[in-house]
C-alpha cells in the first residue's frame, strides 16, 4: 500500500493553507490530472465530493468524504473505485510568521483496468502534492 509523507515550512498562515486545500472545486485549475472536483454535499465540518482524475484518454471518477478541523487539519477518505482505500491527512501548524504543512497519503487501488491505469499517475501525484499546493499558494498569496 503506497504511503507518502511530506513536511514543508511555508511563509503562509495555517488559515491560508487550510483554505487552499479545502477549496476542492479549484483543484482542476492547478493540480495535474484533476479534471473535475465537485462538492456534492456539505454538513458543518464535513463534505462529500465527486472527483475525476486521469491522464490522456484514461480517467477515473470517485466520491470522497472530507472532515475539517479549521485551521489545523483536513482528513479525506474514499473506499470507492478505483480505490480500495484512500486516506489523506493535512496538518497545518502555526510556526513563526508562517506554518508547517504536514501531508500524509495512503492508498490501495482496487483491482481492474481503471485502477491499473491510474496507479502510476496517482503515486507520482501524491509524491509531490504538498509542493503543488505550496506552488499554488505562491501564486495566490505572493
Amino acid at each position: 500500500m503506497p504511503l507518502h509523507h511530506q513536511t514543508r515550512r511555508v511563509p503562509y498562515s495555517a488559515e491560508q493553507m487550510f483554505d487552499l486545500v479545502a477549496d476542492i472545486e479549484r483543484y482542476p485549475q492547478f493540480v495535474p490530472g484533476y479534471r473535475e472536483a465537485r462538492v456534492l454535499a456539505r454538513d458543518g465540518e464535513q463534505l462529500r465530493a465527486r472527483q475525476r482524475v486521469g491522464f490522456g484518454v484514461l480517467s477515473a471518477c470517485f466520491d470522497s468524504e472530507a472532515e475539517f478541523d479549521r485551521p489545523r487539519r483536513i482528513r479525506v477518505r474514499s473506499r470507492e473505485r478505483p480505490f480500495h482505500l484512500l486516506e489523506i491527512e493535512w496538518h497545518f501548524e502555526p510556526e513563526g510568521s508562517g506554518c508547517c504543512v504536514r501531508f500524509r497519503a495512503e492508498f490501495h487501488l482496487a483491482e481492474g483496468l481503471a485502477a491499473r491505469a491510474v496507479a502510476p499517475w496517482f503515486s507520482a501525484l501524491n509524491a509531490h502534492l504538498a509542493d503543488t499546493f505550496i506552488a499554488r499558494a505562491r501564486v495566490l498569496y505572493g
